[in-house]
């Protein structure tokens, strides 16, 4: 299972950080979204500046792989992951709607361990169409007024070294976002990808 090996990815942690006053948002919509306590309190390097789209990481791992290349138009969710420790995990996760307004998902990705000439692992692909329920709770989170109220970058203050960068992007389905995390997804983003991860 394509998130369940995201989640194990090596990390190294480092000592408990020091408390901090929590983070003003930058959207005072945010304050009283799901989650948002722990993570104003809790995370670091918390931003709300648009990050640029990591498109191109898609399109050269799918090409790697030899897999579709993402759609250029339509609705799209796109989520590209990269990092880990003593290996780099990477991966690429697209959801398009069906002729019926389903969520199709396809994804992919490799492991390659920090070792001289070692091929990379080629994790277990996703390709299947979400229940009504999943899409319909899909389309309930991206139009959430969260979404775009919460952060697009947040850093766990825990990972020493490591881990995974992740990046979430979501367009031409009524909300158009980006966004991104080290180690500590927002409510809102961990649902998605749970839900997009699943094969």
């Amino acid at each position: 299972m394509l998130m369940l090996m995201a989640a194990l990815q090596a990390m190294a942690l480092g000592p408990a950080p020091a408390p901090h006053a929590p983070a003003v948002p930058d959207d005072p919509r945010y304050a009283s979204c799901a989650g948002a306590p722990d993570m104003l309190a809790k995370g670091s390097h918390l931003s709300w500046k648009l990050p640029s789209s990591d498109i191109k990481g898609h399109r050269k791992l799918r090409d790697a792989l030899r897999a579709s290349p993402p759609p250029e138009t339509g609705p799209r969710i796109l989520w590209f992951a990269n990092g880990g420790d003593l290996a780099t995990t990477t991966f690429s996760v697209v959801a398009t709607r069906d002729s019926a307004g389903w969520w199709r998902v396809d994804g992919v990705g490799s492991t390659r361990v920090w070792i001289a000439d070692a091929k990379p692992t080629i994790m277990p692909t996703i390709g299947r169409t979400l229940s009504e329920a999943e899409s319909r709770e899909i389309d309930a989170l991206i139009a959430d007024p969260c979404l775009t109220a919460q952060p697009t970058f947040v850093d766990d203050p825990r990972i020493a070294a490591g881990g995974l960068y992740h990046q979430l992007e979501i367009e031409g389905a009524g909300h158009d976002w980006r966004g991104g995390w080290h180690g500590m997804p927002t409510v809102i983003e961990d649902r998605i990808t749970t839900i997009l991860g699943k094969h």
